[in-house]
């Protein structure tokens, strides 16, 4: 791809996993007010870590926006973050984060990417089957 064609996937990519994110992370700040006593290491665990993934989105996003530095942050952080939702979360209903991640790997047209993020997510979820049965 161009740097041209770089700025412009990034530039679609970038809300869309920015606001997932985001939406992780508010959704645990909502449960850690609302259940205090309850909120244990792992729900901070889940909170820092999309904390850092909208950090190195918007990092990246600024300083690299015209380069695969850019899609490889990004889509790192995110993967990133549906690996450890994925492994140490109690609910089911995480695993729609990664349609959003699968998705946005298939804007760039780079099969390495798209297979990659394939992996993880495949991986992530025999892991969580392994883990939680």
């Amino acid at each position: 791809m161009t740097q041209e064609q770089y700025k412009r996937a990034n530039t679609v990519v970038f809300p869309v996993l920015t606001l997932v994110m985001a939406y992780v992370f508010l959704t645990l700040i909502a449960y850690i007010k609302t259940y205090p006593d309850q909120a244990t290491a792992v729900s901070y665990l889940q909170l820092f870590s999309s904390l850092a993934a909208i950090i190195v989105n918007v990092a990246v996003f600024v300083s690299k926006r015209n380069s695969h530095i850019c899609e490889y942050g990004m889509l790192g952080s995110a993967l990133v973050v549906f690996l450890i939702l994925r492994l140490v979360s109690t609910t089911e209903d995480n695993c729609m984060y990664a349609f959003p991640i699968l998705f946005t790997a298939i804007v760039y047209l780079n099969v390495k990417t798209i297979i990659l993020s394939n992996a993880v997510v495949i991986i992530a979820n025999i892991l969580r089957l392994i883990i939680h049965s």
